[in-house]
């Protein structure tokens, strides 16, 4: 059975939207001739009213806030107690003569674990989002590199003093 429908080809020198106006410009999304009536300039573009349309809903729709940032957020948030802590604490008994070295030693991987997992994580947060701009969340991200350094330094620091007090 043959099909009834006949293409019209519409002339490209005339605007898609009024086809007895002449077309003056081109959307730079979609590629249609448009009369200067049917287009607008958004952000350098020349933009037609659908085009114009998706744009500005992607703009107004809020960003997703990455993962892998709140993880690191959260991580290197709680390594701050946890890498300042539980080393002073084994630092204390060790200059007191109540702990070991080996004490200290564990004392201070336990509390570099944290805040090293945290680091980790918040810089391949960044990274991450500095590869998709989509992506919200770089405040967090750097939010929990700086605690997580912190609290790693706090850390290290501590075992070169407790490695000169032998």
């Amino acid at each position: 059975m043959a099909s009834s429908k006949k293409f019209i080809h519409r002339d490209s020198a005339c605007c898609l939207n009024h086809e007895e106006v002449r077309s003056e410009q081109t959307c730079s999304s979609c590629g249609e001739a448009f009369c200067s009536a049917c287009v607008v300039t958004l952000q350098g573009q020349v933009l037609c009213g659908p085009c114009k349309n998706f744009r500005v809903r992607g703009v107004d729709r809020p960003s997703r806030v990455s993962v892998l940032a709140l993880v690191g957020l959260v991580l290197g948030l709680a390594g701050l107690p946890v890498g300042i802590v539980i080393p002073f604490l084994g630092a204390f008994y060790f200059v007191t003569g109540r702990a070991s070295s080996a004490v200290v030693g564990a004392t201070l991987g336990v509390g570099l674990l944290l805040p090293l997992v945290g680091l980790v994580l918040s810089w391949r947060a960044l990274r991450a989002l500095a590869a998709k701009p989509h992506l919200a969340g770089r405040v967090l991200a750097l939010t929990g590199l700086v605690a997580a350094s912190v609290s790693a330094l706090w850390c290290a620091s501590l075992g070169v003093m407790l490695a000169f007090k032998r």
